[in-house]
């Protein structure tokens, strides 16, 4: 476990300490590589975060989909489950107890598996598609039933800085893998 923890203050630090400039730019590489994609432009119904401390932004990914009308979701935290709720860009947010924001509980949600994709943030990820989050499981959590059930949606794709590579990570029972990573490099399947 401190393993885990050290691993995650260093995949952090290395995070915050990009600049806003190069923040940008990765992001600029992210709609780049992905929003011609497959699995992006046929997506209706697209799940979202919004990136905060330094997280590889998918922000260009959500004007994107706005723009050509998909549907985009973000999540919300109540009591202990993540839901994904509606969004426009006319939607006020709310900071929720970690400081990440999220929409009003009144705008209507959807459950995971209507989803056609979910793009997940992540502090750490390899080559067989383990990643490593922040700790709480919410995304796992959620997204749990693609364990269980042979589904094909909804696709689950990580954003990632190249440097959030790592050689291998412990992948536990819970763990639900994703089936790709976006890096400023590129778009990569597991």
């Amino acid at each position: 476990m401190a393993d885990l923890h050290a691993l995650r203050n260093a995949l952090r630090q290395q995070r915050t300490g990009l600049s806003a400039l190069e923040q940008l730019q990765h992001a600029e590489q992210l709609r780049h590589h992905f929003a011609e994609h497959a699995l992006f432009a046929n997506a209706q119904r697209i799940g979202f975060y919004l990136a905060v401390n330094g997280e590889a932004d998918p922000g260009l990914l959500l004007k994107q989909a706005l723009a050509r009308k998909a549907l985009c979701y973000l999540p919300r935290l109540q009591d202990g489950h993540m839901r994904f709720h509606a969004f426009t860009e006319a939607d006020a947010l709310l900071a929720n107890r970690y400081g990440i924001p999220e929409p009003a509980a009144a705008s209507p949600s959807i459950a995971a598996h209507d989803l056609d994709l979910v793009l997940l943030p992540l502090v750490a990820f390899d080559d067989r598609g383990t990643r490593l989050g922040m700790g709480g499981g919410f995304y796992d959590r959620t997204l749990a039933f693609c364990l269980q059930e042979a589904r094909l949606k909804p696709h689950r794709v990580g954003v990632a800085y190249g440097f959030q590579e790592v050689e291998r990570l412990e992948r536990q029972a819970w763990d639900v893998p994703l089936e790709g990573v976006i890096t400023e490099a590129g778009y990569r399947a597991f």
